[in-house]
């Protein structure tokens, strides 16, 4: 028989859990576990950028549906702008 722990954490299939929930678990977890608030920041501001990429072309959030095709998009479009950004700055 099951306990009531693993039954709940079985629940949902976890490629059901939506990205934004998994943000916030990452952030909580962290703080928790005392890391550095700018570390944790950070790698939470880039995954809610990477969220935002994945919402902007009307892709699932469900962990399950996100591969290494979106992670491979995510990449180029910022490693694009990155370039674009630089570019056309001015150099005094």
């Amino acid at each position: 028989m099951a306990n009531s722990h693993s039954r709940n954490q079985n629940s949902v299939p976890k490629g059901n859990i939506d990205l934004g929930k998994m943000i916030h678990a990452f952030e909580v977890t962290n703080r928790t576990l005392n890391k550095s608030p700018k570390t944790t920041d950070w790698h939470s501001n880039n995954l809610r950028l990477f969220k935002d990429f994945l919402l902007a072309r009307s892709y699932s959030l469900a962990i399950g549906d996100i591969g290494l095709q979106e992670a491979r998009e995510y990449i180029e479009n910022t490693y694009c702008t990155f370039r674009r950004e630089r570019s056309t700055k001015v150099i005094r």
